[in-house]
C-alpha cells in the first residue's frame, strides 16, 4: 500500500534526481562513460582521494583537472571521490566491490568549457558570504588539526570548503602537475585530502602528500604529523626517506628530509606549526622563512620571521643547526648525543627548546623528554598533537 512522501523526503528525492541529471550532462560533455558498473572501485590505482565532494559531477570535473586521471568512483552517501590513474578496462583484475559507489571512465579528455552545464562556484563559508577562496585567519579556531585522544574545545574541521568546479581541463606542460598543495588550491581544489605533487628534482611519477585546504587560508603541504603513538625514535635512514602512513587526518608520519629539502628549495616557503596540549588548548607558531639544506650539509635548518600565539621555540636555539639522530650526531653538545638523551631526532643544538619528534607521552614529563615546545606549554609538558605544514610565502 502506497505512502505519501513527507515534504523533507520529497525535497531529498528531488535533489538526488537533479544530481543524477547533472552528472549525466557532465559525463556526456566531458566524454565520460556512463556508470558502467555500480558498486565497484579500483585498487592499486588511486591518484587522489577527495572528501565531501558535493556530487558525482564535481567528482568528474576534478578528474578533468588532473592530467593522469582516467577514471573515478563516487559515493553519493559519503561524498567521497576517488580519482584513478588506471581503469577497469585496462586493469580488470584490480576491480573490487564497493557498495554504494558509481564508477566512470574517460573515453577521451576534452577542454570543453563545462560552465554551461554547471555553475563554477564554491560553497559559501560558514559566515554565509560567497567566496572563491577559503577564509584566511591567524586564529587557532580555524586550524585543521583534529584531536583524536580526547575532545578539544576548539573544533578545527568546521570550515571545510567544497571543491570548486573547474571550467577547463588541466593543461599538460613540462610540469605534469602542481608542485605543492598551494598549486592545487590555486587551481580550485578546496577539499583536504591526498594529492600527488610534482616536486622539482623528485621522482617524475609524483609524490603523495596530505594537503590541508582549510587551515589558515588553505594550500598547506603537511610534512609532519603527530596525533597517535607511532614511534619517532628512528635512525638517519628513516628520517632521510620518511616513514609513517600518509592517508587521512589521524595518521602519524614524517615526509622525509630528502623531499623536505627539495620542497623548500623550489620556492620561498613559510612554516606553520599548530600545537595542541592535553587539555585541548591550541596555539600556533608561524615562520616566514623555512628551508632545509641537502644531505651533504646534514639537512641544515634555516628559519626566521616568527609570529604566533605559542611563542618562538625554534629560531634562537635551532636556526643553522644540522639534523641529528641517535646514529648520527651533528649537534653541539659535548660528550653526548641529544637525540639519544631526548629520544627523538631534530635540529639539536646543545640540546633543544623544541623537540617535536620526541616521545608522545602523557602531559607531565621530565624536562625536555617529550614532544616539547618550550615557550608553550613548557619544557616539562609534552604536547598531545602537533603538525608541521608549509606553503609558498607568496601565497600569503
Amino acid at each position: 500500500m502506497g505512502r505519501e512522501l513527507r515534504p523533507c523526503a520529497y525535497v531529498a528525492l528531488c535533489v538526488f534526481l537533479a544530481t543524477l541529471a547533472c552528472c549525466e550532462t557532465v559525463s556526456q560533455s566531458a566524454d565520460f562513460s556512463k556508470p558502467s558498473v555500480s558498486n565497484i572501485a579500483l585498487k592499486n590505482h588511486l591518484l587522489l582521494s577527495l572528501q565531501r565532494v558535493r556530487s558525482a559531477s564535481r567528482c568528474l570535473a576534478n578528474c578533468l583537472r588532473e592530467p593522469q586521471c582516467v577514471a573515478v568512483s563516487y559515493s553519493q552517501l559519503t561524498g567521497e571521490c576517488e580519482l584513478y590513474d588506471g581503469s577497469k578496462t585496462d586493469h580488470p583484475s584490480d576491480v573490487i566491490t564497493n557498495d554504494g559507489w558509481s564508477y566512470y571512465e574517460i573515453t577521451s579528455k576534452t577542454t570543453q568549457d563545462l560552465s554551461t552545464d554547471m555553475p563554477s562556484t564554491t560553497a559559501p563559508t560558514t559566515t554565509g558570504q560567497p567566496t572563491t577562496q577559503a577564509p584566511t585567519t591567524e586564529t587557532p579556531s580555524t586550524t585543521a588539526l583534529q584531536t583524536t585522544k580526547q575532545p578539544s574545545t576548539t573544533d578545527m574541521s568546521t570550515t571545510m570548503q567544497t571543491t570548486k568546479l573547474p571550467t577547463t581541463a588541466f593543461k599538460t606542460t613540462a610540469q605534469p602537475g602542481p608542485r605543492d598543495c598551494w598549486g592545487y588550491y590555486s587551481d580550485g581544489f578546496y577539499n583536504s585530502g591526498l594529492y600527488t605533487i610534482y616536486i622539482k628534482g623528485a621522482a617524475p611519477g609524483g609524490t603523495r602528500v596530505y594537503c590541508d585546504m582549510q587551515f589558515g587560508g588553505g594550500g598547506w603541504t603537511t610534512i609532519q604529523r603527530r596525533v597517535n603513538a607511532v614511534d619517532f625514535y628512528r635512525n638517519w635512514a628513516s628520517y632521510k626517506m620518511g616513514f609513517g602512513i600518509i592517508d587521512d587526518n589521524d595518521s602519524d608520519f614524517w615526509l622525509g628530509l630528502d623531499l623536505i629539502y627539495l620542497l623548500t628549495n623550489q620556492d620561498d616557503y613559510q612554516l606553520r606549526i599548530p600545537l595542541v596540549d592535553w587539555y585541548g588548548d591550541v596555539k600556533f607558531a608561524k615562520y616566514s622563512e623555512f628551508r632545509v639544506n641537502n644531505e651533504a650539509d646534514n639537512y641544515r635548518l634555516t628559519v626566521s620571521g616568527f609570529t604566533g600565539t605559542g611563542g618562538d621555540s625554534l629560531i634562537a636555539t635551532h636556526n643553522g643547526m644540522q639534523w641529528t639522530t641517535h646514529d648520527k650526531d651533528n649537534d653541539n653538545a659535548i660528550g653526548t648525543n641529544c637525540a639519544e638523551v631526548y629520544q627523538g631526532a631534530w635540529w639539536y643544538n646543545s640540546c633543544h627548546t623544541s623537540n617535536l619528534n620526541g616521545p608522545r607521552t602523557s602531559a607531565n614529563i621530565s624536562p625536555g623528554r617529550g614532544m616539547v615546545w618550550k615557550t608553550w606549554p613548557g619544557e616539562s609538558v609534552s604536547l598531545m598533537e602537533v603538525e608541521m605544514k608549509i606553503k609558498p610565502l607568496s601565497a600569503g
